[in-house]
């Protein structure tokens, strides 16, 4: 039996936190904390003592200070879109038509393509020129990309390269947020934390006139 969908259990601004607008945003390989990215610089978040006491770590400091071997590329010069986790030390980061498969390890390294080269299944859709949001799904290999009120499952493993079922309003995958400030687009997000399907926390953002808000989803199925 699929459990039932809990509303959401807190709803704030992050402007005494970090006063910017947030536009990429994923969740890093250290527990409990995730890098947020506004205009060319990024910041570390530590939420370890919960979303209300969340505080930043690690700058705010340029792009390319944290992940230099993208230095002369269009992504520590510009805006970054989206992003999400994809692995230990691993992302992926999209900046208009192009997206950009990177590891931040001690041994970085990072391959950079069009979208439409990376995940062919995207060519003639409405993600395959840029992406607004992207958001770790709870199943290995798995993400979710988000357009306007649209968003789409993708699983983008090398040996399985595909959509997972058809793209379709945010609401659909995500009825929680039926009639919420989200329900018709995310400007970025991070999964706080991935159990499984029963205990999928994620957190949301998208700007307001004081700041950001976010929304934290305890033991939500999709």
């Amino acid at each position: 039996m699929q459990e039932k969908l809990q509303a959401p259990t807190a709803h704030f601004d992050l402007e005494d936190v970090y006063p910017s607008d947030i536009n990429a945003a994923f969740r890093s390989s250290k527990e409990s904390q995730a890098y947020l990215f506004t205009g060319n610089k990024y910041v570390v978040l530590d939420y370890s003592q919960g979303p209300s006491l969340s505080k930043v770590v690690e700058g705010p400091l340029p792009i390319c200070k944290r992940f230099s071997f993208l230095k002369f590329t269009f992504f520590v010069e510009y805006e970054l879109d989206a992003a999400f986790g994809s692995g230990e030390n691993e992302a992926i980061f999209f900046l208009g038509d192009e997206c950009a498969k990177i590891n931040y390890s001690s041994n970085p390294s990072h391959e950079i393509k069009q979208i439409t080269k990376m995940f062919p299944f995207l060519q003639c859709t409405l993600f395959e020129c840029s992406i607004d949001a992207a958001l770790e799904s709870w199943k290995s290999n798995e993400a979710f990309l988000f357009k306007d009120d649209q968003c789409v499952c993708i699983n983008y493993s090398s040996d399985n390269c595909s959509l997972v079922g058809t793209i379709r309003p945010i609401v659909e995958l995500f009825p929680i947020l039926k009639d919420t400030f989200f329900d018709n687009g995310i400007q970025a997000a991070f999964a706080k934390s991935i159990t499984n399907c029963y205990c999928y926390e994620v957190v949301l953002f998208k700007k307001k006139s004081l700041g950001m808000d976010q929304i934290w989803f305890p033991h939500q199925t999709l």
